[in-house]
């Protein structure tokens, strides 16, 4: 009966057992996260108020649904991606095809070879012999005043215009023409940049060579910048004058009446070196008029009688004035002044200020021009760069060229020649395509503005923290792209501001053909030219962002999305081989800078060499340049990278992406499959709830699988074709076009839904359930049918009222009827146990009698007294006997007892089994 018992308890805590467990399988399917419905309709409410317990299959596979709701959704509607795509179309059209012209770089390239393409003769050192350069083999002042006098003069002022009149007339001119078609604006400017004398001091550490080179000329830098004039004085006649008067007057005064002969052999060298030594560098030019106004005032103060002043003093300020200022022909001028952008040459970077000397549009004046300054030595051993400036237009294309021309002398020896061009279009905006290019910009505008709008929308109902961290990374990309196009189209402001203010100016006096007054200006539109060079930075970085935020809009299609999970899961392993590569190539680049830093271009610099390997991982790296470089050290630097670099780290890399492949083509598979068993088991149990549920609403099973259709549809909009993504886009447009219109943002409705549903259970069950069917105008029908929907909803939600409170009274009821049913068990148990209480206690009376009959028997059977035994063995012979006496006693009542008992209850009392002492 024990045993019993603890069988009942074992049964109660296996039930109870059994229930957590049913509860925690509850909790886990309330914790599984599904798809959350697009429409919320009456049926797909009613769908949530059904028992839980009763419909939702079990959950078998808990890690599949898991990976499910893990698998990436696309970010966006099938709507939002057609938007973005037709903006993708309108800033293409905006940024490359209307604004991006080739007759652009046709005319940048013509003129730029007319300039540098072209040969040009020089003479060399024997006088005789002769050689053909071109301007970028350039080596020395002779080459650069040959292409001067050459090609550059031919290539500017050769051209003519060619016009003919009303009449028929030629009215050709020359005056400005640069290849018959693009005129001269003003004409040239030339500018040099100089060194102060003595800015190095290389030899005064070796004295022995100190009197090699007077002077030492430093390589350039803005410390050293020489801003004194130079070239001829204007006023040198005037300035000999008085340092050789005033040279005189000093030497002879001491000496007034003990003047002789060879005191004015002394006063003509003394004067003369005096005289020199005040034009400094340039004494020679000035050594026949120092010696010439020497002679004449040494002589006349020699001759001069005592207390006597018959010799004038030729100083212009006045007798016993200071030595008059040098007027030089060439005058140093700032940036300011200049209007000159800095400019980054090969070896140097230089300032807009300098020595300007502006040539006319006249061509002879022009060559005349050039002619005397190579005369009057423009260039010289203080000049470090020459930069030619001119603006080129074209009346046809309505565009600008801005060509410069930069010629270096470093420190170093020998030149640098390079030359930049950049087209202007001022007039972008007043061309015929102005109009459209204006209507793709506003439009480009309004789109921008309204993403910002949903942008500032979103912030505020879902707040920032969770709508850049929480929410998709890819709302930080988009906050960065409207950014810098809001930046872009300030800009665009900006420039449109100062372009069309500029044009009301001194461009367009310079544009005059007629106003002869401003054709010797020169337009200086380089900060023009720097502003659109910006303009087409932010919009070149603005273009990387618009492609990489269409990325996002890919992910419908599951092929790409794929890609994109493949690039994620290898994201860090990318990162930690790249930050490899990296470092490989800052290594290999310091060696090889080292290595050939002095003798190959391509490793002048630690940035270059970083360049130059950049460029060897494609397969270009001057294998001979480096062994005749370092013999055995080339060969070995060439090796050591290509077989670290090409075949153990490009390798690496593509096993990264071979095994974030595979693994994410693998897990896809795995989720295809447990979304297909899930949908399988699904529909498996509601065919078991339609069969066992004669009441059941197939229509609602129905629209339950519809909607899981659908929502895959969503995801992946071309997986069933392009019929079906083009239906969901339309819906998708016509739900955008009233939220637009109306201006309420109530429910999301979905055509589609019932599209499907009457391919499925026919048009005519659609009608009657109310469901939303897609039309092709969103008219006053739709806000009805909206109305109606809303009424039905709320019908709905107070039957679900009801059904939840009815279902919850029906679960207080079957619980108070389980509990009533254990109750009584417990009741029927316990009246047991105190019948079996009972039976025991009977026995136990039982057993007690007996037990008093056998003792009162052994009692009455025990003999008297007997004699004393006298010995020990007597004794125990005494006692067994006595012992074996009473036990065979014992035992004949025991059964004797038995009997009586046997016969008294005539065979159906109970048998009391017999007992062994």
């Amino acid at each position: 009966m024990m045993k019993r018992s603890g069988c009942e308890d074992a049964e109660d805590n296996g039930a109870h057992q059994m229930e957590l467990a049913s509860d925690k399988h509850d909790e886990l399917l309330d914790a599984t996260p599904v798809p959350l419905e697009s429409t919320p309709s009456g049926f797909h409410r009613s769908l949530g108020t059904t028992n839980t317990k009763a419909t939702r299959p079990p959950l078998l596979h808990e890690e599949s649904f898991k990976r499910i709701s893990r698998a990436p959704v696309p970010f966006g509607s099938l709507a939002e991606a057609f938007a973005y795509t037709v903006f993708v179309i309108l800033f293409i059209l905006a940024t490359t095809v209307i604004d991006r012209d080739p007759q652009s770089f046709y005319f940048a390239n013509r003129v730029r070879a007319a300039l540098i393409e072209r040969d040009f003769e020089i003479t060399l050192q024997n006088g005789v012999s002769h050689a053909q350069k071109r301007f970028i083999g350039i080596q020395d002042y002779n080459d650069v005043w040959a292409f001067l006098q050459g090609p550059f003069v031919d290539a500017v002022y050769g051209s003519n215009e060619l016009n003919l009149d009303a009449n028929g007339q030629d009215t050709t001119t020359s005056v400005g023409m640069v290849l018959s078609y693009n005129r001269l604006l003003g004409g040239v400017r030339l500018r040099t940049l100089r060194v102060e004398p003595d800015s190095c001091a290389p030899l005064t550490r070796i004295p022995e060579y100190a009197s090699l080179m007077p002077y030492c000329y430093g390589k350039f830098s803005t410390s050293v910048q020489a801003t004194n004039g130079y070239g001829p004085i204007m006023n040198s006649a005037s300035i000999s004058a008085s340092v050789a008067f005033t040279f005189a007057s000093q030497f002879f005064a001491p000496k007034a009446a003990t003047k002789t002969y060879s005191d004015l052999q002394t006063c003509y060298s003394d004067c003369a070196r005096t005289c020199g030594e005040h034009y400094g560098v340039d004494r020679a030019r000035y050594d026949a008029q120092c010696t010439s106004e020497c002679g004449i005032h040494c002589k006349c103060i020699y001759e001069q009688p005592v207390g006597f002043s018959l010799c004038k003093d030729p100083n212009p300020n006045g007798a016993g004035a200071a030595i008059p200022t040098s007027i030089y022909s060439y005058n140093w001028s700032d940036a300011s002044t200049t209007q000159a952008p800095h400019v980054t040459a090969y070896t140097n970077a230089y300032p807009g200020s300098g020595y300007v000397v502006d040539l006319p549009l006249d061509g002879s004046v022009a060559a005349d021009t050039i002619a005397q300054l190579k005369q009057d030595r423009y260039l010289d051993l203080a000049t470090r760069a020459l930069v030619v400036d001119f603006t080129v237009y074209n009346a046809y294309l309505e565009l600008f060229n801005l060509v410069q021309l930069v010629v270096e002398f470093p420190a170093t020896g020998g030149v640098y020649a390079s030359c930049s061009d950049t087209i202007v279009d001022l007039f972008q905006y007043s061309m015929p395509h102005g109009t459209t290019r204006i209507v793709l910009e506003l439009i480009l505008a309004a789109y921008v503005a309204w993403r910002w709008m949903r942008m500032l929308q979103a912030w505020y109902h879902m707040g920032i923290r969770t709508y850049f961290v929480y929410d998709s990374l890819w709302h930080t990309i988009q906050c960065l792209h409207l950014v810098l196009f809001a930046t872009v189209i300030a800009f665009r402001l900006y420039w449109i501001d100062r372009t069309y203010g500029t044009l009301t100016g001194a461009v367009a006096d310079a544009l005059a053909a007629t106003a002869k007054a401003t054709e010797s200006h020169i337009p200086m539109l380089h900060s023009l030219a720097y502003l659109q060079q910006v303009d087409a930075i932010l919009n070149s970085v603005n273009a990387a962002f618009v492609w990489l935020q269409f990325l996002k809009y890919t992910q419908m299609s599951k092929r790409m999305c794929l890609l994109l999970r493949m690039l994620r899961r290898a994201g860090m392993d990318l990162v930690w081989f790249f930050a490899y590569f990296i470092t490989c190539i800052l290594a290999f680049a310091q060696i090889s800078f080292l290595l050939f830093g002095t003798q190959l271009a391509a490793f002048r610099t630690l940035g270059a060499s970083i360049v130059t390997l950049l460029q060897a991982v494609a397969g270009d790296l001057a294998y001979d340049a480096m062994v005749d470089a370092h013999i055995i050290l080339g060969p070995l630097f060439y090796v050591g990278f290509y077989l670290l670099l090409l075949l153990i780290l490009l390798n690496v890399f593509l096993a990264i992406l071979n095994d974030a492949y595979v693994q994410t083509l693998a897990e896809q598979e795995e989720e295809d499959e447990a979304e297909e068993a899930a949908l399988k088991r699904s529909m498996q149990e509601d065919a078991t709830q339609i069969t066992d549920d004669a009441n059941a609403d197939i229509e609602v099973q129905l629209r339950r699988l519809e909607r899981r259709e659908l929502e895959q549809l969503c995801k992946y909009p071309f997986s069933r074709g392009i019929g079906p993504a083009l239906q969901l886009l339309v819906a998708d447009l016509k739900r955008s076009v009233y939220e637009m219109r109306t201006g309420r943002r109530l429910f999301k409705i979905d055509p589609m839904v019932g599209a499907m549903l009457g391919a499925t259970t026919g048009a005519g069950s659609a009608a009657r359930t109310g469901m939303p069917v897609a039309s092709r105008k969103l008219t006053l029908q739709v806000k009805r049918q909206l109305e109606k929907q809303m009424q039905v909803q709320e019908v709905a939600r107070e039957a679900q009222r009801q059904e939840h409170e009815a279902a919850q009274r029906a679960v207080v009821e079957s619980q108070q009827n389980e509990l009533a049913q254990r109750l009584a068990s417990l009741v029927e148990s316990n009246q047991e146990k105190n019948k079996r209480m009972e039976d025991m206690e009977g026995m136990l009376g039982s057993i007690e009698k007996l037990c008093q009959q056998l003792v009162t028997a052994v009692m009455e059977d025990v003999p008297a007294t007997p004699k004393r035994p006298t010995t020990t063995a007597a004794a125990n012979r005494v006692s067994l006997s006595v012992k074996n006496n009473a036990i065979a006693a014992v035992l004949q009542r025991q059964k004797t007892a038995g009997r009586l008992n046997a016969t008294e209850g005539g065979g159906t009392g109970a048998e009391i089994e017999e007992i062994s002492l």
